[in-house]
């Protein structure tokens, strides 16, 4: 009995000096392994302007991942945060058809917009932003799902169970369709 506790006890020890103080290998294989099993992808949009792109959103890190049409990391966008460049829980995103991002930042209720620069790999920058935290027009609880037709941009707006409607600068919103968006099961209900 007192040769397993102490046993036991070793071998705690030696997990922990691995797991504490791994080599740079052994802490490499610790970081993508994290990376890949706490990541959570929600979206992703493909961009054929001049050059082909593929943005992938990673939620778990608040942040944008740009890919060539080989599959190749070229940047990451964004990070944790309420700042310019930064998003909290990012959820969708679009594209408009002259390659306008929008960027659904759900944590911070607010949609980011960038027009995507030809040069892949290069900073997003986001020029437009709107929105914040609420129920009313132009504001949103925990939005899911966003999608434009070159005139409007859509938001599902998930805990106020609605749909808005904003023009594409931001401006106007109202909930879609004029008729109500209440809870409930049934036809026009979210």
């Amino acid at each position: 009995m007192v040769i397993k506790k102490g046993l036991l006890a070793v071998l705690a020890a030696l997990l922990a000096v691995l797991f504490l103080y791994p080599s740079p290998a052994q802490a490499q294989f610790k970081k993508d392994f994290l990376y890949k099993f706490q990541s959570r992808w929600t979206d992703i949009a493909v961009s054929s302007h001049l050059v082909p792109r593929l943005f992938i959103i990673n939620e778990s890190y608040s942040r944008i991942e740009e890919y060539n049409s080989s599959g190749v990391l070229q940047a990451i966008h964004g990070g944790f945060g309420v700042g310019n460049t930064q998003m909290n829980r990012p959820q969708a995103m679009t594209l408009s058809s002259t390659d306008d991002l929008y960027v659904l930042d759900s944590g911070n209720g607010r949609v980011l917009v960038s027009t995507m620069s030809a040069t892949p790999g290069s900073a997003l920058t986001f020029t437009t932003k709107w929105g914040s935290y609420g129920s009313g027009n132009g504001q949103f609880s925990n939005p899911s799902g966003i999608a434009t037709d070159g005139i409007y941009v859509f938001i599902a707006d998930t805990d106020n169970n609605r749909v808005q409607r904003c023009l594409i600068d931001g401006t106007n919103c109202a909930v879609w369709p004029a008729t109500g968006n209440t809870f409930g099961t049934a036809n026009g209900q979210f």
